[in-house]
This record gives C-alpha cells, sequence and structure tokens, in this order.
C-alpha cells in the first residue's frame, strides 16, 4: 500500500503571530526562514508551536507591512525600520533585514502603557539627573536590557510632573505617549524627518524643552545633540554600550580626529550623567530586576572627560555623587536577597568583592 505524505500545515498569518506576542508574555517576534516563529520570553528565545518558515513565507509575511516607497528603500538598503497597526489589534514596530538572501523580521508591540519610572526600581541619583533643565543624559546598556523602557519611562515621568513641550525622535516609533501635564510630540524618521540630524535640527524651532532620542548611533546624531543641549534643552539618548567607560569612548570613537578637541570639550560641558543597565533574574524566579551602573558628571568627570579617559571607573567606584559600578549595584541586589549568590557572582566583573562580603 502507497504511504501517504503528511500535509505541511500552512504558515500562520502576521496578525496571527502578533495576536501571541500581545498576549504575553514574550517581547519580540523573529521571523527567520527554516525556524518555526521564535518568541523571546525573559530574555530566552523560544519557538512557538508552529511549522519551520520557508523563504518565500518569510518574504510574504514581512513584505506585506510595507508600502512601495518603504519596499524600494528596503531592497536598496537591505535593511529597514518601520512601525504599522493592525486594526483592532496593537501597533507594532518591524526590524527586517536580509539573512543569506531570505528576509528576516523581528516585530515588537508598541507600548502605549508604558512602566511608571518609580515602579522600575531605579535609584534615587537617577530623578536627579533627570530633574536638569538642560544637558545630556545617556540611558544605556547591552542588547535586551530594558533600556528603551526606562528611557521611555523617563519620558513618561516627566510628562506627568513637568510642564513642557517634549521632543521625541524615533527609527522606528516604539512607545505612544499621551499628553499629559506636558505635550508630547513625537517624530519618525523615514516618515516624519528623513533623518535623525534633520528631526534634531527642526528641534530648536519648535520651542521644544526635552528631547528624546531613542537610537544615539552617529557622529551627527552626536553633534546635533550637543547643539541642543548647549541652548538650554535637555537631551535624553539611548545607546547600547556595555558600562558608563564603554559608553563615553563609543561616543569619542564617533568624532572625526579634526573635531575630535571641539566635542570632546563640549561633552565634557554638557553631559549631566550616563546610567548602563542589566536585567538580571531574579533568586525567587520570578523574572527578572534591573541593575544599573551610574556615571555622573562632577567636575572631575568633566576634567577625564576632556582629557582621557581611562580612570573614569576608578570615579564610578568611589561613589561620589550618587555614583555607582555594576558590581555595587549587583552586590547591594545579593545583600537584599533580590538575586542568588551564583547569579552575582557570575555576572560581577569583580567577584571577589562578592565573596568578601558573604
Amino acid at each position: 500500500m502507497a504511504t501517504r505524505t503528511k500535509k505541511r500545515k500552512k504558515a500562520a498569518s502576521l496578525s496571527s503571530l502578533l495576536r501571541m506576542l500581545v498576549k504575553g508574555p514574550a517581547s519580540d517576534l523573529h521571523i527567520v526562514p527554516g525556524s518555526p516563529p521564535l518568541l523571546r520570553i525573559d530574555g530566552k528565545i523560544e519557538p512557538a508551536d508552529q511549522a519551520a518558515l520557508t523563504p518565500a513565507e518569510t518574504e510574504s509575511i514581512c513584505l506585506g507591512i510595507l508600502n512601495d516607497d518603504q519596499q524600494a528603500r528596503f531592497r536598496e538598503q537591505r535593511a529597514i525600520n518601520v512601525s504599522f497597526g493592525i486594526s483592532g489589534l496593537a501597533r507594532f514596530r518591524a526590524s527586517l533585514y536580509y539573512q543569506k538572501g531570505s528576509i528576516c523580521g523581528t516585530f515588537k508591540e508598541i507600548v502605549k502603557d508604558i512602566i511608571p519610572a518609580d515602579k522600575l526600581g531605579l535609584p534615587s541619583t537617577f530623578f536627579e539627573l533627570l530633574d536638569k533643565k538642560s544637558g545630556l543624559l545617556l540611558i544605556a546598556g547591552p542588547a535586551g536590557s530594558g533600556k528603551s523602557t526606562v528611557w521611555a519611562s523617563a519620558i513618561e515621568f516627566l510628562n506627568l510632573h513637568k510642564s513642557l513641550h517634549i521632543r521625541t525622535v524615533e527609527d522606528p516609533i516604539s512607545f505612544l505617549f499621551q499628553h499629559n501635564k506636558s505635550i508630547v510630540t513625537q517624530v519618525e524618521v523615514g516618515s516624519d524627518a528623513a533623518s535623525a540630524k534633520e528631526a534634531l535640527a527642526r528641534a530648536l524651532d519648535h520651542n521644544t524643552d526635552v528631547v528624546g532620542i531613542s537610537d544615539f548611533n552617529s557622529y551627527e546624531v552626536l553633534s546635533a545633540a550637543l547643539e541642543l543641549a548647549e541652548t538650554g534643552i535637555l537631551v535624553i539618548g539611548c545607546l547600547n554600550a556595555d558600562n558608563c567607560q564603554a559608553c563615553v569612548n563609543m561616543l569619542l570613537d564617533l568624532i572625526p580626529q579634526d573635531r575630535r578637541p571641539s566635542i570632546r570639550n563640549s561633552l565634557a560641558r554638557n553631559l549631566v550623567g550616563i546610567t548602563c543597565q542589566y536585567l538580571v533574574p531574579k533568586r525567587d524566579g520570578m523574572g527578572r530586576v534591573l541593575a544599573m551602573e551610574i556615571l555622573v558628571a562632577t567636575p572631575d568627570v568633566q576634567q577625564m572627560i576632556r582629557n582621557e579617559t581611562p580612570m573614569l571607573q576608578s570615579l564610578i567606584e568611589a561613589g561620589t555623587a550618587g555614583m555607582q559600578t555594576k558590581d555595587q549595584a549587583l552586590l547591594d541586589l545579593f545583600k537584599r536577597e533580590v538575586i542568588d549568590f551564583g547569579t552575582a557572582f557570575d555576572l560581577m566583573d569583580d567577584p571577589a568583592q562578592l565573596v568578601r562580603n558573604k
């Protein structure tokens, strides 16, 4: 008797996949050929109970959210970030790219219920930095550390507590802010402005008090942000960096050699502070907790940025002005029994501190 071949299940639609994302607890959806749809849950990638996707299916899913202009830009640049909505469900951001000639995508829900900053376990020093009227405040961390969540919560905190015009520059829009005590205008790079540089330049013309930048990743953004800070605007930037020292080094590396002295001086003069955060598994296994390294732009820090930066870490370790290192934050979480010994030991740069304080 001839054996009957098993019919392959039809790939799920993007809307049904995104419905899984909205229901939770996943934070991201990954669409990759040769794999079932993948969900990121508490920092870990887990496959959905679906058939593996073919290259044709991932292409159909991903290109289906783009208009003609976006498709042309995607074909030319081989990558694109966009936002889109599904009626009756939610708004989403997508990052599409090529991999081995096939199209892949990462999707995330655009958050409208922003977590209040006072619910995130942020140190009091963070709120002191956020209270500055002007300057540059940078929120850094490794990929997946929740820095975008803290960035949005910082914007929302100002929205709720101060009467300001807050402008966000996002690529693409990832959070939906509602006007509260402040007004919040959101500019999406690629649709509302041709570039982040152009969007930042416009902020000066629009009577803006605070500018939030979701992707602080180029010399053009750095120089435009410093120009805004010089005029009395508070700029809150979000970027990838493993620690505060690395964040400063990364910014300096963006600067062309012939501009380095003047931009270094401007950075030293306008920097308010840098935070770098890490999401750490809780001792009880119920989610993750925030550990935050903090650099405050004291006169000593400013002087070091003007000249050399190798010893910034020693200034952070001294703990003046509310500064703390990642290790000090992790040690505090261990002492308060929020995280266990093994977790702290694995994540600390100098675990000997943990052993001495056990």
